[in-house]
Protein backbone atom coordinates (compact mmCIF):
# COMPACT_ATOMS: atom_id res chain seq x y z
CA UNK A 1 0.00 0.00 0.00
CA UNK A 2 1.50 3.31 -1.00
CA UNK A 3 1.09 6.30 1.25
CA UNK A 4 -1.20 9.12 0.15
CA UNK A 5 -2.48 11.70 2.58
CA UNK A 6 -5.97 13.18 2.53
CA UNK A 7 -4.94 16.60 1.16
CA UNK A 8 -2.98 15.08 -1.69
CA UNK A 9 -5.83 12.67 -2.50
CA UNK A 10 -8.38 15.46 -2.37
CA UNK A 11 -6.48 17.68 -4.82
CA UNK A 12 -5.90 14.85 -7.29
CA UNK A 13 -9.56 13.83 -7.03
CA UNK A 14 -10.79 17.42 -7.44
CA UNK A 15 -8.94 17.73 -10.75
CA UNK A 16 -10.13 14.28 -11.89
CA UNK A 17 -13.74 15.12 -10.99
CA UNK A 18 -13.55 18.34 -13.04
CA UNK A 19 -12.27 16.30 -15.99
CA UNK A 20 -15.01 13.69 -15.60
CA UNK A 21 -17.79 16.28 -15.33
CA UNK A 22 -16.62 17.83 -18.60
CA UNK A 23 -17.08 14.49 -20.40
CA UNK A 24 -20.05 12.61 -21.75
CA UNK A 25 -19.91 9.46 -19.66
CA UNK A 26 -20.61 6.53 -21.92
CA UNK A 27 -20.15 3.03 -20.51
CA UNK A 28 -16.76 2.89 -22.24
CA UNK A 29 -15.75 6.22 -20.66
CA UNK A 30 -16.83 4.95 -17.22
CA UNK A 31 -14.58 1.91 -17.68
CA UNK A 32 -11.70 4.35 -18.24
CA UNK A 33 -12.14 6.05 -14.86
CA UNK A 34 -9.42 4.70 -12.56
CA UNK A 35 -10.18 2.96 -9.27
CA UNK A 36 -9.77 5.50 -6.47
CA UNK A 37 -6.93 4.69 -4.09
CA UNK A 38 -7.77 4.93 -0.42
CA UNK A 39 -5.87 7.70 1.41
CA UNK A 40 -4.00 6.53 4.48
CA UNK A 41 -2.06 7.84 7.43
CA UNK A 42 1.53 8.92 7.12
CA UNK A 43 3.69 5.95 8.21
CA UNK A 44 5.62 8.13 10.66
CA UNK A 45 2.36 9.02 12.43
CA UNK A 46 0.64 5.65 12.28
CA UNK A 47 3.49 3.75 13.89
CA UNK A 48 2.85 5.78 17.04
CA UNK A 49 -0.94 5.42 17.23
CA UNK A 50 -3.74 2.88 17.08
CA UNK A 51 -5.86 4.74 14.52
CA UNK A 52 -7.08 3.09 11.36
CA UNK A 53 -4.42 3.18 8.62
CA UNK A 54 -6.91 3.83 5.82
CA UNK A 55 -8.50 7.23 6.38
CA UNK A 56 -11.35 6.82 3.89
CA UNK A 57 -12.23 8.53 0.64
CA UNK A 58 -12.59 12.25 0.22
CA UNK A 59 -15.99 13.48 -1.02
CA UNK A 60 -14.54 13.90 -4.51
CA UNK A 61 -13.06 10.40 -4.54
CA UNK A 62 -16.40 8.93 -3.47
CA UNK A 63 -18.19 10.68 -6.33
CA UNK A 64 -15.52 9.60 -8.84
CA UNK A 65 -15.71 5.98 -7.66
CA UNK A 66 -19.52 6.14 -7.89
CA UNK A 67 -19.22 7.44 -11.47
CA UNK A 68 -17.47 4.19 -12.40
CA UNK A 69 -20.71 2.24 -11.83
CA UNK A 70 -22.50 1.21 -15.02
CA UNK A 71 -25.92 0.97 -13.30
CA UNK A 72 -26.47 -2.54 -14.69
CA UNK A 73 -30.12 -3.51 -15.10
CA UNK A 74 -29.54 -7.02 -13.78
CA UNK A 75 -27.45 -5.68 -10.83
CA UNK A 76 -25.12 -8.65 -10.29
CA UNK A 77 -23.62 -6.79 -7.33
CA UNK A 78 -26.93 -6.97 -5.46
CA UNK A 79 -27.13 -10.70 -6.11
CA UNK A 80 -23.70 -11.02 -4.47
CA UNK A 81 -24.65 -8.96 -1.41
CA UNK A 82 -25.81 -11.09 1.56
CA UNK A 83 -28.15 -8.33 2.80
CA UNK A 84 -29.29 -7.32 -0.71
CA UNK A 85 -28.43 -3.62 -0.49
CA UNK A 86 -29.73 -1.70 -3.50
CA UNK A 87 -26.17 -0.99 -4.59
CA UNK A 88 -27.00 0.71 -7.91
CA UNK A 89 -29.59 2.80 -6.04
CA UNK A 90 -27.27 4.15 -3.38
CA UNK A 91 -24.45 4.67 -5.87
CA UNK A 92 -26.77 6.61 -8.21
CA UNK A 93 -27.64 8.94 -5.33
CA UNK A 94 -23.95 9.41 -4.55
CA UNK A 95 -23.28 10.35 -8.19
CA UNK A 96 -25.95 13.03 -7.86
CA UNK A 97 -24.43 14.29 -4.62
CA UNK A 98 -27.61 13.32 -2.72
CA UNK A 99 -25.78 11.67 0.15
CA UNK A 100 -28.72 11.76 2.56
CA UNK A 101 -30.80 9.74 0.12
CA UNK A 102 -27.88 7.37 -0.51
CA UNK A 103 -27.86 6.70 3.24
CA UNK A 104 -31.61 6.10 3.20
CA UNK A 105 -31.21 3.51 0.43
CA UNK A 106 -28.50 1.68 2.39
CA UNK A 107 -30.50 1.80 5.65
CA UNK A 108 -33.38 -0.09 4.06
CA UNK A 109 -31.43 -3.34 4.40
CA UNK A 110 -28.25 -2.61 6.36
CA UNK A 111 -27.91 -0.75 9.64
CA UNK A 112 -24.17 -1.43 9.92
CA UNK A 113 -22.60 0.02 6.74
CA UNK A 114 -19.55 1.44 8.49
CA UNK A 115 -18.69 -2.04 9.74
CA UNK A 116 -19.69 -3.87 6.56
CA UNK A 117 -17.76 -1.36 4.46
CA UNK A 118 -14.66 -2.35 6.41
CA UNK A 119 -14.97 -6.05 7.19
CA UNK A 120 -17.28 -7.69 4.65
CA UNK A 121 -15.32 -9.63 2.05
CA UNK A 122 -16.58 -7.51 -0.87
CA UNK A 123 -14.04 -9.13 -3.19
CA UNK A 124 -15.94 -12.41 -2.69
CA UNK A 125 -19.43 -10.96 -2.53
CA UNK A 126 -20.75 -7.79 -4.22
CA UNK A 127 -17.56 -6.84 -6.09
CA UNK A 128 -16.85 -10.32 -7.48
CA UNK A 129 -19.78 -10.26 -9.96
CA UNK A 130 -19.38 -6.51 -10.72
CA UNK A 131 -19.61 -5.92 -14.47
CA UNK A 132 -16.87 -3.28 -14.34
CA UNK A 133 -14.45 -5.70 -12.70
CA UNK A 134 -15.31 -8.43 -15.18
CA UNK A 135 -14.87 -6.05 -18.14
CA UNK A 136 -11.51 -4.84 -16.83
CA UNK A 137 -10.25 -8.30 -15.95
CA UNK A 138 -10.17 -8.44 -12.17
CA UNK A 139 -12.12 -7.97 -8.96
CA UNK A 140 -9.55 -5.38 -7.83
CA UNK A 141 -10.76 -3.20 -10.74
CA UNK A 142 -14.44 -3.51 -9.79
CA UNK A 143 -16.38 -0.56 -8.39
CA UNK A 144 -15.19 -0.28 -4.79
CA UNK A 145 -18.63 -0.82 -3.27
CA UNK A 146 -17.42 -1.43 0.28
CA UNK A 147 -15.37 1.77 0.28
CA UNK A 148 -18.40 3.73 -0.94
CA UNK A 149 -20.63 2.20 1.73
CA UNK A 150 -18.03 2.99 4.39
CA UNK A 151 -17.64 6.57 3.12
CA UNK A 152 -21.39 7.16 3.16
CA UNK A 153 -21.72 6.15 6.79
CA UNK A 154 -18.53 7.85 7.98
CA UNK A 155 -19.25 11.10 6.15
CA UNK A 156 -22.88 11.06 7.26
CA UNK A 157 -21.67 11.30 10.84
CA UNK A 158 -19.47 14.25 9.91
CA UNK A 159 -22.48 15.88 8.22
CA UNK A 160 -24.54 15.43 11.38
CA UNK A 161 -26.76 12.72 9.92
CA UNK A 162 -28.21 10.22 12.37
CA UNK A 163 -28.21 6.60 11.38
CA UNK A 164 -30.74 5.54 14.01
CA UNK A 165 -33.86 7.34 15.13
CA UNK A 166 -33.30 6.92 18.87
CA UNK A 167 -36.78 8.16 19.69
CA UNK A 168 -38.57 5.40 17.84
CA UNK A 169 -36.22 2.47 17.38
CA UNK A 170 -34.92 1.68 13.93
CA UNK A 171 -34.52 3.96 10.95
CA UNK A 172 -37.69 5.28 9.28
CA UNK A 173 -39.51 2.62 7.30
CA UNK A 174 -38.17 -0.23 9.43
CA UNK A 175 -40.36 -2.19 11.88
Amino acid sequence: MSHMEMQQSQEIARLELERIRAMTLTPKARLGIPVQDMPNQNPDLRRANMEEVATGYTREQAIIEAERCLQCRNAPCVAGCPVKIDIPGFIAKMKEGDFAEAATVIKRTNLLPSICGRVCPQEKQCQLPCTVGKALGGVEKAVQIGRLERWEKDSGGRRGARWFDLRGGCAPGRP
